[in-house]
């Protein structure tokens, strides 16, 4: 799976601080983004998770585009054999 050069997968550790910050300090979500060096999305999604009790893990979608593409290819071939 390609990956956006930029992005990087945050640890656990780092979600909690952040989140800490946030809802135990009373920072803003852009002022917490700051000092971690991460964007104010990141924050943002960090505390959403965090507050409907979320695993503040992140996702391994690495088999994503091949279940994605196989289920495109059965689709395919179903249509394929009903026309003909």
């Amino acid at each position: 799976m390609m990956h956006h050069p930029t992005m990087r997968a945050y640890s656990v550790d780092l979600g909690e601080k952040i989140v800490h910050a946030v809802l135990s300090r009373g920072m803003s979500k852009e002022e917490a983004a700051r000092p971690f060096g991460i964007g104010a999305s990141s924050v943002k999604r960090y505390v959403k998770k965090a507050e409907s009790r979320e695993s503040l893990a992140t996702v391994d979608h690495s088999d994503y585009n091949d279940t994605r593409c196989y289920t495109v290819q059965v689709g395919l071939i179903r249509r394929c054999s009903m026309r003909f």
